[in-house]
């Protein structure tokens, strides 16, 4: 008999002002996704409940549960994909299995197992395994071999007999297609990232693990880079447009230009495979140059995401950023210059930040050559050696993990209130957004009903942002 099992995404309960909450939508969760497309390989049935597009308003979380497992059976396993902000529903979760079906074994997975690990056990009770790190061989082996052997799977009961070894590394250029086969993707909303952005969109990764050593960062996928081959790219993104109409993609790697020959290969087979892609992505602004920028635009790119965190040197180095403002102004300039729309992503209260590097940062912001910025108030992530230290000075406000959802000031700052940091953040949307250039430029772009749905819908997030900054 075919073993089964149910990947679960819980549901977000965020604050009010969050970005989470702030701006409706929805995307695919693309890496609980690769790990059902390597358990159907193997043979495993799999079924996928994603409760951030379920409908609250007709059924509770047990009833949308049942509902699911009437469809398709009792399944012998569950995992549930688990990150900080949505912990304690996805315990909830757990706990409303394990009293229907306590036969079945759960599994929790997810940035939040990874860093917190034997913890997990005392803060949810009704969990049977824990894997840490990149799921998709552990899971796998557990449900066919009851294999336990590697070392990013705990129990909470450790057999002294097991011999621990170390858990084998993804090998992303031999994984089958994500199962986008389980996916309704007309109940996906993209971000409105732009005024092009169009649905249906889905995220796509070409690589995990990143490099660099950036201090409000846990490194999930480790710093170890690997790729999918272009091929896999290519072959993934046809599929997708054949079979979905997906008409817009969103490149999620942490840093998609970090290896120049892969990125250069990538757009010239987008170009030679005439895909006609319209595409976005994250990056760096020390991983781009002209002649990158251009053949990405040439491939169909039309949005770019910088992580820039700050507009100070100093902070810049305190945060092992790595980039230079120098490197942040020639970027942005060559990205205009490509006819690529950027987004500068920032981050206000971190560790060092004093009343003078953020009066710079806020100062300098209006000067930058971008169309689209965002910023973010510092929240010390487990896992990540802002956390660490934070904790290490009994600077952590509290760690319950509801409250990690980009709404709250999570550090005590020793300069900072959280309502002077609130007040800041509102101040730079403000200054930022309603400047006459920018909505003119807004109004420009206004050449379809797609743009004004998309700038409706992100003028109704961009006020949610500024009536709840405390």
């Amino acid at each position: 008999m075919e073993t089964s099992c149910l990947l679960i995404v819980p549901y977000y309960t965020s604050g009010e002002g969050s970005i989470l909450k702030s701006f409706d939508y929805t995307m695919p969760p693309v890496g609980l996704l690769s790990i059902a497309g390597w358990l159907q390989q193997n043979k495993i049935k799999v079924n996928l409940l994603d409760f951030t597009i379920e409908n609250f308003k007709k059924n509770n979380v047990e009833d949308i549960l049942q509902n699911k497992i009437k469809s398709i059976g009792v399944p012998e396993w569950f995992g549930i994909s688990v990150c900080t902000p949505v912990a304690y529903n996805a315990y909830y979760i757990a706990k409303i299995l394990k009293t229907l079906y306590p036969k079945s074994k759960i599994v929790l997975g997810g940035p939040h197992i990874t860093v917190l690990k034997e913890q997990i056990f005392s803060e949810c009770e009704h969990v049977d395994y824990l894997i840490t790190g990149e799921g998709e061989y552990s899971l796998c082996n557990l449900i066919k071999y009851n294999d336990l052997s590697p070392n990013n799977i705990l129990t909470r009961h450790p057999n002294p007999n097991i011999n621990k070894v170390d858990a084998e590394e993804i090998k992303i250029h031999e994984l089958p297609l994500p199962a986008y086969n389980l996916l309704d993707f007309k109940k996906y909303t993209p971000p409105p990232g732009t005024l092009n952005s169009k649905k249906p969109g889905i995220e796509i990764i070409t690589s995990r693990g990143c490099p660099y050593q950036c201090v409000f960062c846990a490194r999930i996928t480790g710093h170890k880079l690997r790729f999918k081959t272009i091929d896999q790219v290519i072959n993934e993104i046809k599929y997708l447009q054949k079979t979905f109409n997906i008409k817009q993609f969103h490149f999620y790697d942490d840093t998609i230009t970090c290896k120049k020959q892969y990125i250069t290969d990538l757009c010239n087979r987008m170009i030679e495979e005439n895909l006609n892609l319209h595409w976005s992505c994250f990056t760096r602004v020390d991983t781009v140059d002209e002649e990158i920028l251009t053949l990405m635009r040439k491939a169909g790119c039309f949005l770019i995401m910088y992580g820039v965190e700050s507009l100070d040197e100093k902070i810049l180095k305190d945060i092992k950023k790595g980039i230079s403002i120098e490197q942040i102004n020639k970027a942005l300039k060559l990205t205009r210059k490509a006819k690529i729309e950027s987004r500068v992503s920032l981050i206000i209260g971190t560790a060092t930040e004093t009343r003078e590097t953020l009066s710079k940062t806020k100062k300098d912001l209006l000067k930058l050559d971008t169309d689209f910025f965002q910023v973010f108030i510092a929240v010390p992530m487990p896992g990540s050696q802002f956390f660490i230290d934070a904790k290490a000075e009994n600077r952590i406000i509290n760690e319950n993990w509801s409250d990690y959802d980009l709404s709250k000031v999570l550090y005590r700052h020793p300069i900072f209130s959280e309502k002077e940091l609130f007040k800041v953040q509102r101040s730079m949307y403000m200054k930022f957004y309603l400047r006459p250039r920018i909505i003119f430029n807004f109004l420009k772009k206004l050449t379809s009903f797609t743009a004004l749905a998309n700038m409706f819908r992100g003028i109704l997030g961009f006020l949610k942002i500024i009536r709840f900054s405390k």
